[in-house]
């Protein structure tokens, strides 16, 4: 498996961004406007209209949705980073502890 490297602090600012966008996003209210008269060209102005709001909906829970994920990564990456340097501990001898497959192994274990 790969080692998986990811800068925190970026992570950190583009959700800042995608969370401003979200809250510009959420500020704008769209609504579709009256219209007056019938034929086939008020109807699709309306549909039109209908579908751009739906738009708008769908991008705002998309970019909510997106900055969730990206805090969940975050997240997940710092608490697994923290439980790895956590778990690490170099003490001379056999007493040094490897970590193998994931399983807590003694260096004596290892080479016998």
């Amino acid at each position: 498996m790969g080692e998986i490297l990811i800068n925190t602090d970026s992570l950190a600012a583009e959700i800042g961004r995608l969370y401003t966008l979200g809250a510009k996003i959420a500020a704008s209210s769209i609504a579709c406007p009256a219209v007056v008269g019938g034929g086939s060209s008020v109807q699709e102005i309306e549909n039109l209209g209908k579908n751009f709001q739906s738009i708008h909906n769908s991008v705002s829970v998309l970019v909510a949705n997106t900055v969730s994920f990206m805090e969940n990564v975050k997240a997940s990456y710092q608490k697994n980073d923290s439980n790895a340097a956590k778990n690490y501990t170099e003490t001379p001898g056999n007493r040094e502890i490897a970590y193998f497959f994931g399983l807590r192994i003694k260096y004596e274990q290892l080479w016998k």
